[in-house]
């Protein structure tokens, strides 16, 4: 008797992997090759659910508002003194992106502003200059009617 169970079981197991009929047909009695039901199609896409709207959205990078405190390159040449800027400016803003932005998965970057750009000072050029945050944000587009 658990033999036969077994071999109902395997032959219900056939029919709901889909194995094709025929072959199951052939080592299965019909009454262990009941289908199971077929699952209801899903919600046509793009179609507004009971209490939901329909809305596009994806992520921005936009100002946060947020500045960091005001730095000074300097170097040999423009170009240097711009590159250290830079990077004085990425330092502080990483560390306030988490403040800022919720998280450093969600900071994108800083917007470089320039206040003084390349001038000489004590035999060095300098740049002055600040960032600004930049933080993804979710953007929806309005309910579609």
């Amino acid at each position: 008797m658990k033999l036969r169970a077994l071999f109902l079981s395997l032959c219900t197991l056939l029919a709901v992997a889909a194995v094709p009929a025929a072959w199951a047909a052939e080592s299965c009695p019909a009454a262990a090759l009941t289908q199971a039901a077929e699952p209801a199609p899903p919600a046509a896409l793009n179609q507004p659910q009971d209490g939901f709207e329909l809305r596009a959205c994806h992520q921005e990078c936009q100002l946060s508002g947020q500045s960091t405190s005001p730095h000074w390159g300097m170097g040999s040449t423009c170009s240097a003194a711009d590159t250290d800027l830079r990077s004085q400016i990425s330092s502080d803003a990483l560390s306030l992106a988490v403040a800022t932005c919720g998280s450093l998965v969600k900071y994108c970057g800083v917007a470089v502003v320039i206040t003084g750009s390349c001038h000489s000072s004590m035999g060095s050029i300098i740049e002055d200059g600040y960032g600004e945050l930049m933080c993804k944000v979710q953007v929806c587009d309005p309910p579609q009617a």
